[in-house]
């Protein structure tokens, strides 16, 4: 079932980062601890707050597999068009400090690493003229 459950995800996440023609795909799959998931959620909530109230322009789309799972996980994906343009991103320390100083900041970041029990980052190049296509 995890085989499915992962197959499922990057399917669903190659459609996606196709349609969207970005080069490169910065992607961080986090496991969530047992009964943790909406307290990450939240955490995941105020980033986006704090993206909001930044003005940051960096999108980024969050998957959550379903089937073969019992949840508790998340692929955070962020594109990104150069190595250049992946430098250039605000931390999310950073983010969080100029949306809510330092002493919030630091509040919320805990709130999403003591419910994180493991991550996974990974970089991806997207290279359409390496596939091949079935509809021959």
């Amino acid at each position: 079932m995890k085989t499915m459950r992962w197959t499922v995800l990057f399917l669903a996440i190659a459609s996606f980062a196709t349609a969207q023609s970005a080069k490169y795909h910065f992607n961080y799959t986090v496991t969530v601890k047992q009964g943790m998931s909406q307290q990450y959620e939240d955490f995941i909530k105020k980033l986006v707050e704090a993206a909001e109230k930044n003005g940051d322009a960096q999108n980024w789309y969050t998957f959550q597999p379903t089937a073969g799972t019992t949840g508790g996980q998340y692929m955070i994906v962020l594109p990104h068009e150069s190595w250049e343009a992946r430098d250039s991103w605000t931390s999310i320390r950073d983010m969080l400090v100029e949306a809510f100083g330092e002493k919030e900041a630091a509040t919320i970041r805990r709130l999403g690493s003591v419910a994180v029990t493991e991550s996974e980052t990974t970089e991806s190049q997207l290279a359409p003229a390496l596939s091949t296509h079935s509809d021959r």
